[in-house]
């Protein structure tokens, strides 16, 4: 290929390394996210932003066994316990902990397990495509071989051509040759 055939068939291919690269980042950042809030379990983040937007302002928060005794004598703080996360108790608290405790909040996530898990599937069938479209432009690869000669030579070309001197009667380039 050459000409406009080889420019179409090559944006497409670096349209399809960049559409990769955004895929694999989007994959390896739906199982991160997994990660980070499997220990909390399998929730829907929609339902609890629906609650904070009827007034009820959730808060979720790791807190060490010896403050969770404190929190749960408190009257004033109302808690819903969740489980143990990492050695430490997970609780629900309607509001917010007092600024001195030294509890960790759990920031909710955007998107629930099943959702992410959806995410990787569909970033894994998009990878597959962009395999098949790379091994489709492969076929071409001694045209793309071709296209660097060529620039590689125009490059070449251009740097000789900064060497270049004269005078009014002659153009001389200084430069290394291999052979006599």
């Amino acid at each position: 290929l050459t000409g406009e055939d080889f420019d179409a068939l090559y944006a497409k291919a670096q349209e399809t390394l960049e559409r990769q690269t955004v895929l694999s980042q989007d994959k390896a950042a739906a199982k991160n996210e997994i990660e980070r809030i499997k220990p909390w379990g399998d929730f829907d983040p929609e339902g609890v932003r629906a609650l904070k937007a009827k007034g009820i302002d959730f808060h979720f928060y790791t807190v060490p066994d010896a403050e969770y005794e404190q929190i749960k004598e408190s009257e004033d703080i109302s808690i819903l316990t969740i489980g143990t996360i990492e050695k430490k108790k997970a609780i629900a608290v309607l509001g917010t902990l007092p600024k001195e405790t030294t509890a960790a909040e759990f920031a909710l996530p955007e998107k629930g397990i099943d959702e992410l898990n959806d995410r990787i599937t569909e970033c894994d069938r998009q990878l597959e495509q962009c395999k098949e479209v790379l091994r489709d432009v492969a076929k071409y690869k001694e045209s793309f071989n071709k296209a660097m000669l060529d620039a590689q030579n125009a490059e070449n070309f251009s740097a000789v051509g900064q060497t270049m001197q004269n005078d009014d009667a002659f153009i001389w380039l200084s430069g290394y040759l291999p052979e006599s």
